[in-house]
């Protein structure tokens, strides 16, 4: 929490005033009412939200009731309906916090008036049912949610948080000086000091405000223009010391802004997307006292089909409410590029399980259920279906065309959790696939079987690694075989139990079995020599030159990847013994710790993404580039909302909310402040989405796949299908 305190207050020009500024928000008057704190607005917002959603739906349920055969019962219940909501919505505009909540105590919607059994369609009986219960779930959301607790007691839990915040702001700033000064002793930097010291030295303090000092002058005089590209993932800091550069005032000058809010992705670093805004919203075309805004449209990248599938969707979601910015004729994409005629249409691709998996074998379903490999095999297929029918890549502006390569395709998602099904089904299909993953490598067969080594080496009496490295190709022992060595001595250690079996076969005529565990006992005592007096670097390639195991791995499926792996250990334990710790011992314990705090290494390169491959890469890692071939796989994830669940939430413009804790009844609830937060995050989080999608459907150059799977898929197609007979709207 001090470490998130700290990293937001630092994008501030002035942190220790941001975090001062926070108890503030907590110093509620006696006389105040809930209509004087700053983040009233935003929850009116929010409820108007529901509220006028539900008034959507419910005019939805009138319209059903007018059609021919309609229940037209729900008509004189969705008036009643829309009567009440719309006195709702007054209430929020135009009365007090204090009436608002006198009226929704008294709310209560009537129950639908009764539509005689064969009467009207039925079909379109279940959906108003349907539209009405979704409308009422929407306007009660918000009562629930805000009108349960009376004002008096709101506005007393947050008096009763102040101390809290007091607290956490005296050891945040605490926190912010000791971890300065163990930077300092160390000689460190992070990239927020650099911003800071480069503040420090643009400007200085007059009555408490930031002015321009000698040294920005000196700048403003020497630079003619000031050139700011990717503008609108700038943060308040960065904003500050562009503003102290550059010559003119706050709205005008000789700063030119290049930027697109619509590819504003890095919130969770802290950019702040409304410095943008602002900017965009107050230029126009025709300037006086403001700069001027030149809306930079034309796309010379991508088909048209590309472009045209990206602005029927951003047309219809997009805008200011939910994507901050109307996706209108200035913000659309025009083809600017001079392709060809052939037709590449966007496809969208939903991938589902049919009723007739339920009667195939159980094991068989879960592994057609697994959404990662779902998608993966279905990307497989459609690459190997362009490669094998030479499909070529059209270079617009050369009018040339060349065949298609495993390089001009790319798989972008949203996060890399996917990753590790995906590379293995493309290991398995013989598809060269390139990916920057973090996880991977302490789960690869042959990496498990060289640990697993290293382990017994370090101490043969531990059964499940001895018994793993007894089955690998090197020694190569079948079930029977280990079954045999167990019945040599039952309950003793499988050590000892394998030199049990040894003796017993050597008393009489000795087996293929036991000559091959006499060979490898041998081995074993060698290396455990090697291991006491020897690099641990050292050993383990001379277990891979004693066993051939380098060579056998090389010749498996993916053999150039495995080798790279054991490459990979091998030059791991040189690079851990140049530190001040030695040994086979210390070394295994330190890979324990690794994997128990969940950590891992990465598969080692055995490629590089400038080969021939395609790549697995996530949305904010493309940003700025552009492939031939596109596949956004993913789709039908929920989004994350982990940071919603926590006991804490933070804001640029709210600061800190906390939920409330009362010590006497052991009890831990949202207080207004933080239901106020999850509000504003919801919707900002939406909008962060929208913008991620906009991004990944651009890098397009000739044809876009939107890949998504969806569990029930009759369920899902008939809630769309509700959504366009209402709304009357053909899908293209």
């Amino acid at each position: 929490l001090l470490q998130k305190l700290y990293e937001m207050s630092r994008v501030n020009p002035e942190p220790i005033k941001w975090l001062q500024s926070l108890p503030q928000k907590y110093a509620i008057a006696d006389d105040a009412t809930i209509d004087d704190l700053d983040i009233t607005p935003h929850i009116k917002k929010a409820i108007l939200h529901n509220i006028e959603g539900a008034i959507g739906l419910i005019e939805e349920v009138h319209q059903l009731s007018l059609q021919p055969d309609g229940p037209f019962a729900y008509g004189e219940t969705a008036q009643k309906d829309l009567i009440l909501f719309q006195e709702a919505r007054g209430f929020i505009v135009e009365r007090s916090w204090n009436e608002a909540y006198q009226f929704f105590q008294s709310v209560k919607l009537d129950r639908a008036k009764a539509q005689k059994k064969g009467s009207c369609d039925e079909e379109l009986l279940e959906l108003a049912k349907s539209k009405r219960k979704q409308a009422k779930e929407m306007f009660e959301e918000p009562i629930n949610t805000f009108f349960k607790r009376s004002p008096e007691k709101l506005l007393e839990e947050i008096r009763l948080m102040k101390p809290i915040i007091e607290t956490l702001v005296e050891l945040a700033i605490q926190f912010s000086e000791q971890y300065g000064k163990a930077k300092n002793e160390k000689g460190l930097v992070d990239f927020s000091d650099l911003e800071h010291y480069a503040l420090s030295i643009l400007a200085d303090e007059v009555d408490g405000k930031l002015v321009p000092s000698s040294v920005a002058i000196d700048y403003r005089e020497r630079f003619k223009e000031v050139l700011v590209d990717e503008y609108q993932d700038t943060n308040r800091i960065q904003e500050t010391i562009l503003q102290l550069v550059k010559s003119g005032d706050a709205s005008n000058g000789n700063m030119f802004m290049v930027g697109d809010v619509k590819q504003s992705i890095y919130r969770f670093r802290l950019a702040e997307p409304t410095l943008f805004l602002q900017k965009y919203l107050t230029y126009n075309e025709n300037p006086t006292n403001t700069g001027l805004r030149i809306d930079l449209n034309a796309n010379f990248r991508s088909r048209p089909e590309v472009l045209h599938g990206t602005n029927y969707v951003f047309s219809q979601v997009m805008g200011k409410e939910v994507g901050e910015v109307d996706y209108d004729d200035a913000a659309s994409l025009k083809p600017k590029a001079p392709y060809d005629e052939k037709k590449m249409p966007l496809e969208l691709v939903i991938l589902h399980t049919s009723k007739e998996d339920d009667e195939k074998d159980l094991e068989q379903v879960e592994e057609e259920l697994k959404k990662s490999q779902q998608e993966a095999r279905f990307i497989i297929k459609e690459i190997k279906r362009i490669m094998d029918s030479n499909m070529v890549v059209y270079d617009p502006w050369e009018k040339k065309e060349r065949p298609v390569e495993y390089r001009d395709f790319v798989i972008l998602m949203r996060s890399m959790t996917w990753s590790v099904d995906m590379v293995e089904e493309f290991k398995i299909a013989g598809i060269p696939l390139y990916a920057e993953i973090s996880t991977g490598y302490f789960e690869a067969l042959e990496v498990m079987i060289m640990l697993n080594t290293l382990k017994i080496i370090d101490n043969p009496y531990q059964d499940i690694p001895f018994a793993s490295v007894l089955r690998a190709p090197f020694v190569g022992l079948t079930e029977n075989e280990l079954a045999s060595i167990r019945l040599a001595e039952p309950k003793a250690a499988f050590y000892d139990a394998l030199k049990q079996f040894v003796r017993n076969e050597g008393a009489g005529l000795k087996s293929a079995t036991a000559e091959k565990l006499q060979r490898f006992l041998l081995q074993l005592e060698d290396w455990r020599d090697l291991a006491r007096r020897g690099s641990l670097a050292d050993l383990i390639w001379r277990v891979y030159m004693d066993t051939n195991y380098y060579e056998m791995v090389g010749a498996m499926p993916n053999g150039k990847q495995r080798q790279a792996n054991l490459r990979a250990l091998y030059d791991r334990a040189i690079a851990y013994e140049k530190t001040s710790f030695r040994g086979l011992f210390r070394f295994l314990r330190f890979v324990e710790r690794m994997r128990l705090r969940g950590d891992d290494l990465g598969a080692a390169r055995a490629i590089s993404e400038k080969e021939n491959v395609v790549r697995l890469m996530t949305i904010h890692s493309s940003k700025g580039l552009e492939f031939p071939y596109v596949f956004v796989a993913g789709l039908g994830r929920e989004f994350n909302k982990m940071d919603f669940h926590l006991p804490y939430l933070f804001d640029q413009e709210f600061g800190l909310a906390v939920k409330m804790i009362d010590p006497e009844k052991r009890l831990q609830y949202k207080s207004l402040p933080f239901l106020a937060m999850v509000e504003k995050k919801t919707l900002e989080m939406k909008s962060e989405e929208m913008r991620i999608l906009y991004v990944a459907m651009t890098r397009a150059k000739e044809k876009l796949f939107l890949v998504g799977s969806v569990k029930d898929w009759e369920k899902t197609k008939k809630n769309w299908m509700e959504s366009q007979r209402i709304s009357g709207e053909k899908l293209p």
